[in-house]
């Protein structure tokens, strides 16, 4: 009797585990040693119920079974969920990117096109997550300007994790340090911000 309790509730036990699983190919062992393959359908305390290839439900007494195994499960909703592809993340445009220059600009010497180093000073945030790191690497064009003082800027390129993107950001105008006797600098570690013209797609 206690034998017979005891397999009831190992069977039992396997079989609430995979109940809500996809049918597949299981087997029923007998203890006459007939195995029975099939689709698990139900199970009680008394009953093994399994669906047999020609579409009839088959019902073996526990204690005529010895053992039932059960098809590998493929979880399809976990699989897939896993397997997706994070997705791109999109800076809005009116988005504010504050650089901080890494070199000086001569402003006397400097031409339209010309590149200038530069870090992002403040990380960008969408909701409580960064998506444009601090010291992400910017590269800031000059443009012409009218006034031989000041300096026309625009955030040229972006490159952080492996990836670079082109910007398209409003240009800023910058008047350089004048002093007798020395070229028109602006310099580094000056502080700039460039607010996003288009939004900025960035690759997870």
């Amino acid at each position: 009797m206690i034998r017979r309790r005891l397999l009831t509730f190992v069977i039992l036990s396997g079989l609430l585990t995979v109940a809500s699983a996809q049918p597949l190919t299981d087997r029923v062992r007998l203890r006459s040693g007939e195995t029975v393959n099939g689709s698990f359908v139900s199970a009680d305390a008394a009953i093994v119920r399994i669906l047999l290839a020609n579409g009839k439900i088959a019902e073996y007494a526990v204690a005529d079974v010895s053992a039932v195994e059960f098809s590998p499960r493929n979880n399809a909703r976990s699989g897939a969920a896993a397997a997706s592809p994070a997705q791109p993340i999109t800076v809005p445009a009116g988005t504010v990117l504050s650089v901080t220059l890494s070199q000086s600009i001569d402003v006397d010497a400097i031409q339209p096109g010309t590149n200038i180093r530069a870090l992002v000073d403040t990380p960008v945030m969408i909701g409580e997550k960064t998506v444009i790191p601090r010291n992400a690497a910017v590269v800031v064009q000059a443009a012409k300007t009218k006034d031989a003082a000041t300096v026309r800027l625009n955030a040229h390129t972006l490159s952080f994790a492996g990836h670079k993107y082109t910007l398209a950001t409003a240009f800023v105008e910058h008047k350089g340090l004048v002093e007798k006797k020395k070229p028109t600098t602006v310099p580094a570690e000056t502080r700039l911000q460039f607010p996003l013209t288009s939004a900025l797609i960035l690759q997870p």
